[in-house]
């Protein structure tokens, strides 16, 4: 599941049902955000009015309330792993606008790989790995086994 829990009105009844779906020892495998992203940490309010905090996202989880509500679900086993889905030129573009840039968007001229050409692949893998090596990531997968 990629990207759901954010958005159902019981997360936990969410999980119970997953559990209730799985055979036993079967494995449920659920992503979404996370509370620790370093854009987050950098503009505050800006990045949780746009990203976080919308219509469109009733919750955001970190690893310990996700854990809590998978043993609260029953599951036996938990895991987590963070990874980056945003690079360093997503980051240096939130802090240049304040806001999310897009392909489409109006004030899009460039692609970010071209605006920000000092970054590189190899400083964009550093920044990604240090951040999921920290759980600073801004993703979370869990990994639930009944």
């Amino acid at each position: 599941s990629w990207d759901v829990i954010e958005h159902v009105t019981n997360p936990l009844e969410f999980l119970r049902d997953s559990y209730d779906l799985l055979s036993k020892n079967g494995q449920a495998i659920i992503g979404t955000p996370t509370t620790t992203p370093v854009t987050r940490a950098l503009l505050g309010e800006v990045y949780e009015k746009i990203v976080l905090y919308t219509a469109q996202h009733l919750w955001i989880f970190s690893e310990d309330s996700l854990r809590l509500m998978a043993e609260q679900a029953g599951f036996r086993k938990f895991e987590a792993k963070y990874f980056q889905k945003w690079d360093l030129t997503n980051l240096l573009s939130w802090l240049q606008y304040r806001k999310p840039m897009s392909i489409g968007s109006e004030d899009w001229n460039v692609k970010n790989s071209e605006k920000y050409e000092f970054v590189t692949k190899t400083l964009n893998e550093v920044y990604k790995s240090t951040l999921e090596e920290n759980s600073l990531a801004d993703y979370i997968v869990i990994y639930l086994q009944k």
